[in-house]
């Protein structure tokens, strides 16, 4: 999942909605899917970032990562990879989250800000994706948030 390319545009009339949807994704899935959501934190710590997502997050040295997978009903949904400058404030909160979804830190404080754009990703498996930068009134830096859909999420006879 660390390997992720934008693609520029991504017409798939599958993907449009989850693309470009505003509210938490966690909860989406999880009414998509007719039951709770649940995180299992796959990873995290400091590790490497692609050059645009460097330029994204304004940062030249390496990143703190979250990777995870979300669930519903123990069906793999959805790869979340979550990244930061190494030295932001926005690590703390991050490890903070165990295995609560990222919603719960970016829907839960209005001084949260997500960006208009978002960027329509491909994984290096093929997985479709989307990446979307947020910004805390009162933190400098950025949070990339890159979302990869499973094709149990996909496939409307799963869920």
């Amino acid at each position: 999942m660390c390997s992720a390319v934008p693609t520029g545009t991504n017409t798939d009339p599958q993907l449009r909605a989850w693309l470009g949807l505003t509210e938490s994704m966690t909860a989406a899935v999880a009414h998509h899917c007719r039951g709770q959501a649940t995180v299992t934190l796959l990873q995290q710590g400091v590790g490497q970032a692609q050059h645009w997502e460097r330029q994204h997050l304004n940062c030249a040295d390496d990143v703190f990562v979250r990777h995870i997978c979300l669930s519903v009903r123990g069906v793999p949904r959805l790869a979340a990879r979550s990244l930061t400058a190494n030295n932001s404030s926005v690590v703390g909160l991050m490890q903070g989250l165990g295995e609560q979804p990222l919603a719960q830190l970016l829907f839960s404080d209005p001084l949260w800000r997500r960006a208009a754009d978002v960027e329509p990703l491909r994984s290096a498996d093929g997985l479709p994706g989307r990446g979307v930068l947020w910004c805390h009134h009162n933190h400098a830096q950025g949070l990339l948030v890159e979302e990869f859909f499973l094709p149990a999420l996909l496939q409307p006879t799963t869920n």
